[in-house]
């Protein structure tokens, strides 16, 4: 995976049918068992086939693969003839109030309750961002739609039964890299520094499962720093953590301000591991947003997804995403393209759109290979399934390890 991403081009007709077509083709030359998930030997196409709608709340400016993942999973359902004998149809919503700003609550609140008794959507998927997810929970609840989130926290689902996860939790990553940071034949660390964004859900659970991780290793924090969102420098924090001198330092944060904080931390030269989650997967900001990436060097972070897990569907995914989008796929889209089929197996399993029924089927999820595998759900409505740690070398995103559950 090149640091320079590719940026997506605005395609025309033609080339849109040709990706489409390559994909349906790649899939049906090989993934067997995720057809079965989501085909079954009745379903049909006709020209004027009814459609499914499901909601899909995706910011402009954020996460974006999220949505391209959702739409790879789409154009192969649909490519199979649908869902219980409807072609499935996306009703997008941007949840942005104005360009590059986080998503907006209130915004995503009228689009959830309009999506629902507007549109009369049979699921949803997202929204991004945990610290809006937390605070819609209780709309999408009350609303009675099973809903799969783009997000990871812990606590983004808490608000009812409706709502999954389709990614690990930060909790998990954030134990995780902890193990990773403090494992002799690893990092090695016995000392850490943390900086997070300030009163971020995702963060501040990713931190504080990483802190409660690496103690009990017998591991001490040394320094505990917080910016706020849209900061450019971080001078303050970083000569504190420079100070404290730690072996580690967990960096839980977004693009662009991640690589902003690791060049400006390289630069005051503090040559301290930097590690963190996967709300550093966003390539085309993380990666563009320095004119020199070579600070990114040597950087680690737990992600959703990775090339190398296990099962010739992994393979399958990574090549249907790259023909269609021109771009290799990240963790993000990963979670997307799970939530769409994960979404279609309840539907075909509970043989129904009635929204107890598919939630009653998600929840039963077993033995789930997309592009990634989840063994089940637990009592929180968290997947069970494996991750991956990412690291950079030689101006590259290579896959260190994959960690098992």
């Amino acid at each position: 995976m090149n640091l320079k991403t590719l940026s997506l081009q605005h395609r025309n007709g033609a080339l849109i049918f040709i990706a489409v077509l390559t994909v349906a083709l790649i899939f049906f030359a090989g993934c067997q068992r995720m057809k079965d998930m989501v085909t079954s030997p009745s379903d049909t196409t006709t020209a004027e086939q009814p459609t499914l709608k499901i909601g899909l709340i995706q910011p402009a400016d954020y996460y974006v693969t999220f949505g391209r993942g959702a739409e790879l999973a789409q154009a192969a359902i649909n490519a199979r003839g649908g869902l219980l004998g409807k072609q499935v149809e996306f009703i997008r919503k941007d949840n942005q109030t104005a360009s590059n700003t986080f998503p907006d609550v209130d915004k995503t609140i009228a689009l959830a309750t309009e999506l629902v008794e507007e549109e009369e959507i049979v699921a949803l998927l997202g929204p991004i961002f945990s610290t809006v997810a937390v605070q819609v929970g209780p709309t999408i609840q009350a609303l009675q739609r099973p809903t799969i989130l783009g997000s990871a926290g812990t606590l983004a689902n808490a608000a009812g039964d409706f709502i999954f996860l389709s990614v690990i939790t930060n909790a998990f990553q954030g134990k995780v890299i902890a193990d990773f940071a403090a494992d002799p034949t690893e990092l090695n660390a016995k000392t850490a520094a943390t900086i997070q964004q300030d009163q971020d859900v995702y963060s501040t659970g990713h931190v504080e499962a990483f802190v409660a991780r690496f103690q009990e290793l017998g591991g001490e924090i040394v320094a505990s720093e917080v910016y706020q969102a849209g900061d450019i420098s971080f001078s303050e924090q970083l000569q504190r953590i420079k100070a404290a001198n730690p072996d580690v330092i967990l960096l839980s944060s977004f693009a662009p301000e991640v690589p902003r904080v690791i060049k400006e931390a390289r630069d005051m030269g503090i040559e301290t591991t930097i590690v963190g989650g996967d709300t550093w997967d966003e390539p085309e900001k993380f990666f563009n947003t320095l004119d020199d990436n070579t600070p990114l060097e040597g950087i680690y972070q737990t992600t959703n997804f990775a090339p190398e897990m296990p099962g010739a569907e992994v393979k399958h995914f990574f090549d249907a995403y790259t023909a269609m989008f021109e771009a290799v796929p990240d963790g993000i889209a990963s979670s997307g393209y799970d939530a769409m089929l994960l979404l279609a197996n309840a539907i075909r399993q509970a043989n129904s759109t009635d929204p107890t029924a598919i939630r009653d089927a998600l929840a039963a999820t077993k033995d789930f290979q997309g592009s990634t595998y989840i063994s089940h759900y637990d009592a929180n409505r968290h997947p069970v399934k494996s991750l991956a740690i990412l690291t950079v070398r030689d101006g590259k995103v290579q896959t260190y390890k994959v960690v098992e559950p």
